[in-house]
C-alpha cells in the first residue's frame, strides 16, 4: 500500500489538512492498530455501527421491485433498530493557511500535487467540480493543459479532480514536472493561472466543452449496474436524496456558469494551495532510508511474535459442500455483422436507452509486433495519433475532439471512439482522419518523447507494475510476449520519425 508513492502523498496531505478532523485517518489506518486490535473490539465495532438505521440497501438490475421489496423484508426485516443511534457530526476548523508535503522516495521521475479545500457531497456540486476539473486541468483543452504541457513544457502530464468526501473536499491538480526544480516555478504558475480563471471568468467555448465531457462521463455511468448502484449509494447516503443521480446533470449552461465562477472565487484562494512533492532520496540519505526500514523491520518481527494463535483454523467445510448447477439461460446482445471489401470487420450493436455511441478498433499492431531493439514503437505510435493530421493540428485536434465532449483513446493495436449520439456523424469523421492521416509533426514527436520517459520511469518506480515485466521476460523468454510496452529509455530515445512513420503505414 504503502509503495504506491502518489496514494501514499495524497493520504499524507489528508492527515495533514485534515489534522481536526476523522478525515485524517487513513482508510487502512496505521500499523501500530493492528498490533492493538482485538477481536472484542471489532465486534463492538460491528455491533454498533452494522445496524438496519445505519444501512442502506441498493439494487439495480432487471428485477421488479416488488419482488425486491419483499425479499428484503425477509431477509433483513427481523433485524432489531438501535433506538437513539446518531451518527456523528464533526467540526472543521477552516484557516487562512497552506500546507506543505514532502516525501522523499527512491524514484526516478518527481511528482506534484497541489489541493484546494472545497464543498463536500453534501452540498450536491457534483456535476459543477466534474466541469471545473475539465476547465482547469483534464484534457489537452484545459488551461493548465496548454499552459504547463505545451506553451512552457515543464511537465509532461497533468490532471485535476475532485476527491468525493462527504462533510468537505479536496480539489487535486497532480502534474509530472520535467525537472524536480521546476516544481516551485509550476504551482506558482497554477496559482496565477487558477487566480486568473477565478477574476476573468469562463469563456463560453470553455464551459461547452467541459459540459459536454462532464456529461458523456456521466452517460458512462449509466452504462453499468454497477456503477448506478454506486453512485445511487454515495449520493443518497451523502445528501438523502434518492434522485440526485438522477438530476446529476445541470442542463442550464448559464446556471453552471454561475456556480462555476461562485466556487472558483470562493473555496480557490491562491494563497490556500496546499502542496505535496515526491523527490528523489539524495545520495547521501540512502543510510537514513535503510535504517528507517531496519527499525521498522525489527519492530514488526517482536510485535507479532507475541501475537501467537491459540485457536485452531476451522476445516474447509465450505470447500466440499459446494454443489454445482446448470448455468440459466442468458440471451446475449445480438449484433449485425458485416465485412468491407478491404478485409474490415464491423460489429453493430444498438443500444437506445442511452445517447451515446462507443466505437473499439482492435488492430494487430499490438507490443509484441515492435522490433527487439525498438521495444515501445507500437506505443509511441500510438500516441502519436493524437498529434495531429494532416488537417489538424494537435491543438485543433483536441478542440474537435474535446469541444463535442468526445473522447479518443489509443493504445498499442487499440484506438476508441466514445462521443454523445447527436455528434456521431462528426465523431467517426474525426477518428477516421486519425487513424488514416496523422501527420507525426517534430515537435509532437518530442513531446511525447518526453511524456513516455516520465511514463517509463513512473513504471519502474512503482514495484506493483514493474513485477509484471519481470515474471513476463522470466516466463517468455525470447518469445515476443516478454517485449514491454512501454520500451525502454534507451529504445525510445532512439526511435526516429522515419521509424514511426513505417511502423504507422505498415501496422494502422
Amino acid at each position: 500500500y504503502k509503495d504506491n508513492y502518489p496514494s501514499s502523498l495524497v493520504e499524507e496531505m489528508i492527515g495533514t489538512i485534515f489534522v481536526d478532523h476523522p478525515y485524517h485517518n487513513p482508510i487502512i489506518g496505521y500499523k501500530q492498530d493492528l498490533w492493538s486490535i482485538t477481536r472484542q473490539g471489532l465486534l463492538d465495532f460491528y455491533k454498533k455501527h452494522y445496524i438496519p438505521n445505519n444501512a442502506t440497501l441498493i439494487v439495480v438490475g432487471d428485477i421488479d421491485p416488488e419482488k425486491v421489496f419483499k425479499a428484503a423484508e425477509e431477509e433483513f426485516g427481523s433485524i432489531a433498530a438501535v433506538p437513539g443511534y446518531k451518527r456523528e457530526e464533526f467540526y472543521f476548523n477552516r484557516d487562512l493557511v497552506s500546507k506543505a508535503i514532502t516525501l522523499y522516495r527512491d524514484v526516478a521521475q518527481p511528482f506534484g500535487i497541489g489541493a484546494f479545500i472545497v464543498p463536500g457531497a453534501l452540498e450536491k456540486k457534483d456535476f459543477i467540480f466534474d466541469v471545473l476539473s475539465w476547465l482547469i486541468g483534464s484534457g489537452r483543452g484545459s488551461v493548465l493543459y496548454k499552459k504547463l504541457v505545451e506553451e512552457l513544457e515543464l511537465v509532461t502530464d497533468i490532471e485535476a479532480f475532485a476527491y468525493d468526501l462527504f462533510d468537505q473536499g479536496l480539489f487535486f491538480i497532480e502534474f509530472q514536472p520535467k525537472k524536480a526544480e521546476d516544481i516551485d516555478k509550476i504551482f506558482g504558475i497554477i496559482k496565477e493561472e487558477v487566480a486568473k480563471l477565478a477574476k476573468d471568468g469562463v469563456s463560453d467555448e470553455m464551459l461547452t466543452r467541459a459540459i459536454k465531457k462532464s456529461e458523456s462521463a456521466y452517460l458512462s455511468t449509466l452504462e453499468s449496474n454497477q456503477k448506478i448502484a454506486y453512485a445511487l449509494g454515495r449520493m443518497f447516503v451523502a445528501t438523502g436524496d434518492e434522485n440526485y443521480v438522477f438530476d446529476y446533470v445541470e442542463k442550464d449552461p448559464t446556471l453552471v456558469k454561475q456556480k462555476v465562477e461562485e466556487l472558483l472565487k470562493e473555496h480557490f484562494n491562491p494563497i490556500l494551495l496546499n502542496t505535496g512533492v515526491i523527490l528523489p532520496i539524495e545520495e547521501d540519505q540512502y543510510d537514513n532510508w535503510d535504517k528507517l526500514q531496519e527499525i521498522s523491520d525489527e519492530l514488526d518481527t517482536k510485535v507479532l511474535s507475541g501475537k501467537v494463535r491459540e485457536t485452531e483454523v476451522e476445516g474447509p467445510s465450505m470447500a466440499y459442500s459446494v454443489e454445482p448447477r446448470e448455468p440459466s439461460q442468458f440471451h446475449y446482445p445480438q449484433y449485425r455483422d458485416f465485412t468491407l471489401s478491404n478485409g474490415l470487420e464491423v460489429l453493430v450493436y444498438d443500444n437506445p436507452h442511452i445517447p451515446k455511441v462507443e466505437v473499439f478498433l482492435e488492430m494487430k499492431a499490438k507490443h509484441y509486433y515492435d522490433p527487439e531493439d525498438k521495444q515501445g514503437l507500437g506505443n509511441f505510435v500510438s500516441e502519436m495519433l493524437l498529434q495531429g493530421t494532416t488537417e489538424y493540428t494537435a491543438e485543433q485536434l483536441a478542440y474537435e475532439i474535446e469541444s463535442r465532449g468526445m473522447s479518443v483513446s489509443t493504445s498499442p493495436g487499440y484506438a476508441t471512439l466514445s462521443v454523445l449520439s447527436e455528434d456521431f456523424s462528426r465523431g467517426i469523421k474525426i477518428f477516421a482522419d486519425i487513424l488514416k492521416n496523422s501527420s507525426f509533426e517534430d515537435k509532437s514527436i518530442e513531446q511525447v518523447r518526453g511524456r513516455i520517459v516520465s511514463d517509463i520511469k513512473n513504471y519502474w518506480d512503482s514495484p506493483s507494475q514493474f513485477i509484471g515485466a519481470l515474471v513476463n521476460q522470466a516466463i517468455y523468454k525470447q518469445h515476443p510476449y516478454h517485449k514491454n510496452l512501454l520500451g525502454t529509455l534507451e529504445s525510445i530515445q532512439n526511435i526516429d520519425r522515419a521509424q514511426l512513420v513505417d511502423f504507422y503505414r505498415q501496422m494502422v
